[in-house]
């Protein structure tokens, strides 16, 4: 449970400084990105990670996702999910994220958004997911290729019954053109 709460403080510690370090303006940006990657908008993401879910029990994820960006930091998605360990599930999110930039560091670009979805297991179970926040960052390793983590809160409810679980990609890497 450490592990976590240092997790989220420490991605909650980046998004605070990307936040208030893009406040000055958009408009005027005090570094040279490359020419290629000045801007997201009109481009799409592809690509999926490894993770778990840590409420009891504790289940395997494997994700996988597809991104369109509307405007420089706004993104549309969706994800999918395989939860195993258990009753296999299958999660259906989509979701919008708000991508902050950190001008001394160009490369890394953290992300906070949220989702709608649902989750079917193999026995006819059904829920609505409720993903917010969800965190994360995207660190470009190689031209338009990204690695980074992701960290989101979900709730999840049959009308009838309430719960929530947190999951967690260690890493997740994404593909831009």
């Amino acid at each position: 449970m450490k592990k976590i709460l240092f997790a989220v403080v420490a991605v909650l510690a980046v998004v605070s400084l990307a936040s208030s370090g893009s406040a000055a303006g958009k408009a005027k940006r005090s570094y040279q990105a490359p020419q290629e990657s000045s801007s997201r908008q009109g481009h799409f993401d592809v690509g999926g990670g490894f993770g778990l879910t840590v409420r009891s029990p504790v289940q395997f994820d494997i994700n996988t996702g597809v991104r369109y960006f509307l405007w420089e930091d706004i993104s549309l998605g969706l994800d999918v999910d395989t939860l195993i360990r258990g009753t296999t599930a299958f999660a259906v999110t989509a979701g919008g994220r708000y991508h902050f930039d950190i001008p001394p560091l160009p490369e890394l670009v953290p992300y906070a958004g949220l989702g709608l979805g649902g989750v079917f297991d193999v026995n006819g179970g059904k829920a609505m997911n409720i993903s917010v926040p969800d965190l994360g960052f995207d660190y470009e390793i190689l031209h338009n290729f990204f690695l980074g983590p992701e960290f989101s809160v979900n709730i999840l409810t049959d009308f009838e019954d309430t719960t929530w679980n947190v999951r967690i990609l260690f890493v997740k890497a994404t593909y831009r053109f």
